[in-house]
């Protein structure tokens, strides 16, 4: 990564200011419990995995503790395709729905999650849907910015905001801009709304990214 890019990041990440108060007490937001038939359902802007995709549910298949390893199926509203996807026990990202593949896992939440937590994400990213595939080198810094309030489909919750910033190889080696906002629910064990996006020139108007928010979800615990 260009020094350039490393003090853009910088300042990036030092402009991002609080959602909320946040008190002394509050205590680190501990790594999320999953097990096999928790599901989860989501609307979606801008999703496309062979086909676009506008509202699906993902449901947890197998949990092997041992090999960090977190497998689910998605099935998507519109049309019944499933696809496989699968994380790390924390949710990091191997094989997430929009068909990329993260090699190590991308570790957006990295728990115990406590506000003012600053840390970096970095892996190499293989996109599935495209015939000539290529490892792309992305390097992201992500921070716990704070609790709010949010409504999405599936209710209101008090949510922890994390927020990110990056940069990805894209065609001829240049670096592309990232941005990334997750909304994490503890009670939940999963983000209830996620944005992403990247100014990625080789898309009509510039720009690359989708949206998911939570309509409804079942857990086993």
């Amino acid at each position: 990564m260009s020094q350039l890019v490393r003090t853009t990041l910088a300042l990036l990440m030092v402009s991002v200011a609080p959602v909320v108060a946040w008190s002394a007490g509050e205590d680190p937001v501990k790594a999320p419990y999953i097990e096999a038939g928790d599901c989860w359902s989501y609307r979606a802007t801008r999703l496309f995995h062979h086909g676009w995709i506008n509202e699906y549910r993902e449901c947890v298949t197998h949990v092997d503790k041992a090999k960090n390893l977190v497998l689910a199926l998605i099935t998507v509203k519109d049309d019944g395709r499933e696809i496989e996807t699968a994380y790390s026990l924390n949710w990091g990202e191997r094989t997430p729905v929009d068909g990329t593949y993260y090699e190590p896992q991308a570790e957006f939440l990295r728990f115990p999650l406590q506000v003012g937590d600053a840390y970096p994400v970095s892996f190499h990213l293989i996109d599935t849907q495209n015939v000539s595939t290529r490892r792309l080198l992305a390097s992201w810094e992500m921070k716990v910015v704070g609790w709010e309030e949010i409504s999405v489909p599936a209710g209101k919750f008090r949510a922890l905001r994390i927020e990110g910033r990056g940069f990805r190889q894209s065609a001829g080696n240049r670096e592309a801009a990232l941005a990334r906002t997750i909304w994490y629910v503890p009670e939940i064990n999963r983000a209830i709304k996620v944005s992403y996006s990247s100014l990625a020139s080789s898309m009509p108007n510039g720009t690359d990214s989708f949206a998911v928010e939570l309509t409804s979800y079942e857990l086993n615990k």
